[in-house]
């Protein structure tokens, strides 16, 4: 959507449904209904636009003048709407959800412009669009800027994350940084996997101009990539191995499964996974470890660490490398600030509930680490990083979210370290709307780390945005297609909040026998069943157990899980923000738990409040809430 258009001022048709802005109605089969003014602006919007994708960022910039804020009652507005333009027996919702950028009118839309019906059909060629208020009275033509949203936050706030919004803007496409290396692929080679995987050719010529991964002509190549078919199983595989410069040992040598994708898919993948592997190296060996850049064991060892901690979604993926290099190189102070860096950046891991048990072990071994490095002369930006991490440990919530403000998404390690710490203070707080932008940002630029991806689809979820959570594990799934991690967590949000049908198969295939009757059970309540979780779900673990009952309605219960919670557990704190939990927010019981787990303090302190409190239902009870402490919360 490039431009501001006009918008229509008088009555028009979508399908069998009369809208007129004027009066606010909407007429259909069932007769007059009223619409609010904003729902009403945002259907104006749509029809603007029809045939195009909207972005939620364009809507409630237009809808409610605000640069940020307005995600929940914009998501409210386009539940009414639906509701409101049911369509008919077998026919399409006339509103569709864009994945991860916002909506479009795809249904048949007519106006009357001096006394003349002009009928609009959308459709995949592209809208018709009309000047649909010719002699009408010009709106303001207010900017385009895409800026995701939840209702004003404080000036300072907007600020801060407006570099995050500027980065993330851009088309849903990943967008990495050059990185100039040579392909060599044989013509038999580029035959074979053309026919395997049709349009494989072109995809990498297409694909490579949005990535600029390979080097064009007068371009000085620093890598060379090699495609070529692994003797085993070359009727299912590519093998990508990466070259430095004329070397002739590889410093990486992955296979990627063909899928049953088409040529374009498969050429991204190899493209973007090379993509990450060669920026997350260089980006170490330019810092720490330039004086082994020749030594093609280390470098194997370093780019192994970089393309495994992307793909890989086990929370010992960094660190186990990293120990293992310094198993090898024992006495380089780079080697140990990195693994200090890897021990600090490993997600923490709350079982039952409770605080992750290796923290103070891993803290001292990542201090004694870094401090090693430092007294033999040590000066990288790793070293930095890792004292950094430390102090940032040792902080508050609110102490956290100071020290890591700073912390760019342009690096590889500063992206992880936005990805697991910040993003994790924020869900924690309930501020998920920023966290989301940071995921975003972090998952444009490193499109290879699977983590970017499984955050975000969490968020979403907690925002109450169940199908877009399901849509991005689905198109990550194309990026990761043999990813078992990737495979679970959607399983897990497709039982928690996917269709009867999705639900009942992995029931029946998928899920291990010991939480069978779990789920069955959780489900046949979702469905109307009159059951109890409780007799059949002991063997999960609490955190979910709190989850299955508020989705259930079983708030009590819910409650009484989350209680045990321990408060200094970081991870365990999001539960309190999913949005199966808001009815109970309405209770001061869930205040003083918040209380307990230092978010009031914390709200206070960087005043601040969570998403929730500017929806319509909660602002009064958060006025209140705030209004009951010491300092209140803007």
């Amino acid at each position: 959507m490039s431009t501001v258009r006009e918008r229509p001022v008088q009555a028009f048709w979508i399908d069998d449904y009369e809208v007129d802005p004027n009066s606010l109605t909407l007429t259909g089969p069932a007769g007059e209904t009223s619409l609010e003014p904003k729902i009403m602006e945002v259907l104006v919007e749509l029809v603007t636009y029809a045939g195009e994708v909207v972005t939620r960022q364009d809507l409630v910039e237009r809808v409610w003048k605000v640069s940020y804020g307005g995600d929940e009652s914009l998501t409210r507005a386009i539940s009414i709407l639906r509701k409101q333009l049911k369509p008919a027996e077998g026919q399409e919702d006339p509103i569709e959800t864009v994945p991860r950028r916002g909506y479009k009118l795809r249904a048949k839309v007519r106006f009357t412009i001096e006394n003349a019906d002009q009928s609009v059909e959308t459709s995949e060629a592209g809208p018709v669009s009309p000047d649909l208020t010719e002699g009408a009275p010009k709106p303001d033509a207010r900017g385009a800027s895409r800026i995701f949203a939840l209702v004003s936050i404080p000036v300072a706030i907007i600020l801060v994350i407006g570099l995050w919004v500027y980065l993330a803007s851009g088309e849903r496409s990943p967008e990495v940084g050059a990185v100039l290396a040579e392909l060599e692929l044989s013509e038999e080679v580029n035959a074979h996997y053309d026919e395997l995987a049709p349009g494989f050719s072109e995809g990498l010529t297409s694909v490579n101009r949005r990535l600029h991964v390979l080097a064009s002509e007068g371009e000085t190549p620093r890598y060379r990539i090699s495609l070529s078919m692994p003797t085993e199983n070359e009727g299912d595989a590519i093998r990508m191995a990466l070259f430095v410069g004329a070397s002739g040992d590889p410093v990486l040598v992955s296979d990627f499964s063909l899928a049953g994708q088409s040529g374009d898919k498969l050429a991204e993948r190899l493209l973007i996974n090379a993509s990450h592997a060669i920026r997350c190296g260089d980006e170490l060996v330019a810092d720490a470890f330039s004086a082994r850049r020749t030594n093609v064991s280390f470098m194997a060892m370093v780019f192994d660490m970089c393309i495994a901690t992307g793909t890989e979604m086990s929370d010992a993926s960094m660190d186990a490398r990293t120990e293992r290099m310094l198993a090898n190189y024992p006495d380089d102070p780079g080697v140990k600030a990195l693994h200090a860096v890897g021990l600090l950046l490993r997600p923490q891991r709350h079982m039952m509930g409770r605080r992750d048990l290796r923290e103070d072990e891993v803290l001292r071994t990542a201090g004694r680490l870094l401090t090693e490095a430092e007294a033999a002369g040590h000066t990288s930006n790793l070293l930095q990083l890792g004292k950094q991490l430390l102090t940032v440990y040792s902080a508050d919530l609110a102490g956290k979210e100071a020290l890591l403000t700073g912390f760019e998404a342009e690096g590889w390690l500063s992206a992880r370290a936005q990805i697991y710490l910040r993003t994790a203070g924020l869900r924690r707080s309930g501020r998920l709307t920023e966290a989301l932008y940071i995921l975003e940002n972090a998952q444009r630029l490193w499109p290879a780390d699977k983590h970017t991806w499984a955050n975000q689809a969490l968020t979403l979820a907690m925002q109450g945005l169940t199908t877009e959570a399901l849509d991005v594990m689905a198109e990550s799934s194309l990026l990761f297609p043999d990813s078992p991690d990737v495979a679970q967590l959607s399983e897990i949000l497709t039982i928690y909040y996917g269709e009867n049908e999705a639900a009942d198969l992995l029931l029946a295939y998928n899920v291990p026998p010991f939480l069978v009757p779990c789920f069955s059970t959780f489900r046949d309540i979702l469905n109307g069943a009159d059951e109890d979780l409780s007799a059949v779900c002991d063997r999960l673990d609490p955190v979910s157990r709190a989850r299955l009952n508020a989705i259930v309605g079983n708030y009590d219960t819910a409650f009484l899980l989350m209680e045990q919670f321990d408060p200094e557990a970081l991870g365990v704190g999001f539960t309190l923000h999913y949005a199966e939990m808001l009815p109970l927010w309405k209770e001061d019981r869930m205040w003083d738990l918040a209380e307990d787990f230092g978010m009031m303090e914390y709200w206070r302190t960087t005043r601040t409040r969570p998403d929730f409190c500017y929806g319509t239902e909660l602002i009064s009870i958060c006025d209140a809430a705030f209004a009951s402490g010491e300092a209140a919360a803007p």
